[in-house]
């Protein structure tokens, strides 16, 4: 509390309420699920919610680390974003990419009801770059388009209510899904969801599974029955990186979990993440990280994030 003003800080991200904001929010409907691995995935969305604010009320997330969909249902809400307001009616989507600064408010004091989906993940930035969504906008789609877009919102409910660690990749999947058709509607490309490619969607499921062997791109391919070199394609269009930048980034997010919660070695981490020494993973986690696998430990150990 500052001020008379609400702080919730995360990492580099802080989001500031006003005075009274939780007295102004009531939650219609919630789910999230944070309290697991798969939260740091490289695509994940942690939370659904219903809201509907009352009142006077303003909120500002400065450097935000997520990517928010928003979409009013009911009445109005002022988004004021690099000093550009911006109103938010019914039937429009408010979207907030990672690293945006934005403020909402309310328009008079009619109540105003939001869907509002956020996916987080180190792979979210990456997406939105490769959809071509390079600012926080406003968006209102065709009136079919958004009568799915926001069935595809609700069908988070469900998902984020189960909780079922084998398979949350259908987690990771439906964030791709959701992100593709909007960035068709924004793009006006075409009229039908761009559906992910099967091949696309078992290499998907293979690298996201807790048992991943670790075969090779090329391996995995043939079994999910096409080209090394198609899939490298096809990942790319879709998933906005390669698929061993991918696997990567969930090796990465997986070291970050075990040397947060586990006492494993640093040589028992390489060995299960499939790296071939020791010194290779502490060079590719120094690289992604920032730190070494023992300074990323005592870090954690000492209350600091990672």
């Amino acid at each position: 509390m500052k001020n008379g003003l609400t702080l919730r800080e995360s990492e580099n991200s802080i989001t500031i309420y006003s005075r009274g904001y939780e007295k102004n929010l009531h939650r219609n409907s919630l789910e999230s699920w944070y309290d697991v691995y798969p939260f740091s995935s490289v695509l994940w969305a942690h939370q659904i919610a219903d809201n509907t604010r009352y009142g006077q009320w303003h909120l500002t997330r400065q450097n935000y680390h997520q990517i928010a969909l928003e979409l009013e249902l009911e009445n109005e809400v002022v988004y004021v974003q690099s000093g550009q307001r911006t109103i938010l009616s019914p039937g429009e989507l408010y979207i907030t990419r990672p690293s945006d600064t934005v403020t909402m408010q309310n328009s008079g004091t009619t109540p105003s009801r939001q869907l509002q989906l956020l996916i987080s993940g180190s792979n979210a930035q990456i997406m939105m770059d490769s959809l071509k969504i390079m600012h926080g906008m406003k968006f209102r789609p065709a009136p079919e388009d958004g009568v799915f877009f926001r069935s595809r919102m609700e069908n988070f409910f469900a998902l984020l209510q189960k909780k079922e660690l084998p398979e949350s990749w259908l987690n990771s999947l439906a964030c791709h899904e959701i992100l593709l058709f909007l960035a068709d509607c924004i793009n006006k490309n075409q009229h039908e969801l761009k559906e992910i490619p099967k091949p696309v969607m078992e290499l998907l499921k293979i690298m996201n599974s807790e048992n991943d062997q670790h075969d090779s791109i090329e391996d995995l391919a043939q079994n999910c029955g096409i080209s090394s070199r198609s899939i490298f394609r096809l990942f790319k269009k879709y998933i906005g990186v390669t698929p061993h930048a991918y696997r990567q980034r969930l090796q990465m997010e997986k070291a970050r979990y075990l040397l947060k919660n586990t006492s494993e070695s640093i040589k028992e981490i390489a060995e299960k993440l499939g790296f071939r020494t020791a010194f290779y993973f502490s060079s590719v986690f120094s690289r992604s990280v920032g730190v070494s696998p023992s300074d990323y430990r005592k870090k954690q150990s000492g209350g600091n994030l990672g």
